[in-house]
């Protein structure tokens, strides 16, 4: 698989969800959360990452399109091509792409849109020490 396919089929993925895709990231807004779901290209091959943050529009009040860095939590899909969080584009076909992005999207965003940013904190506790102090104030969790 090449970059071009592999952006395709995750930008086509992440539109179908319902996102609005601008350059690498793709962006759902649902009340007061913001969700970014991207792609961050390695540095040390044909490699992609697919990287998500969550925050609140809050705290961005003139940037409805925060970079994943700057979200008050952030974290990766994982791939089961090499257990962790890494793409290889080389070992990599459409449906086993397709496969692992609607699984961790289902572990990991499908749950904020669903039932809140607080069940994303619920199902994974260990997220509340790594989260921003702006955001864990939002939301009451300091």
């Amino acid at each position: 698989m090449n970059d071009e396919q592999f952006k395709g089929i995750f930008k086509d993925y992440m539109k179908r969800k319902g996102f609005k895709c601008k350059k690498d990231n793709c962006y759902y807004w649902i009340d007061d959360t913001i969700i970014v779901v991207g792609l961050q290209k390695s540095q040390w091959g044909n490699d992609y990452y697919i990287r998500y943050g969550f925050s609140l529009r809050s705290l961005h009040k003139n940037n409805e399109y925060p970079k994943i860095n700057e979200c008050g939590i952030c974290g990766g899909f994982n791939s089961e091509i090499m257990n962790n969080t890494v793409y290889p584009l080389e070992d990599l076909d459409e449906d086993m792409l397709l496969s692992s992005i609607d699984r961790n999207y289902n572990e990991r965003v499908g749950i904020v849109i669903s039932d809140g940013l607080m069940k994303y904190f619920s199902v994974y506790p260990q997220a509340i020490s790594a989260a921003r102090k702006s955001l864990k104030d939002g939301l009451n969790l300091s």
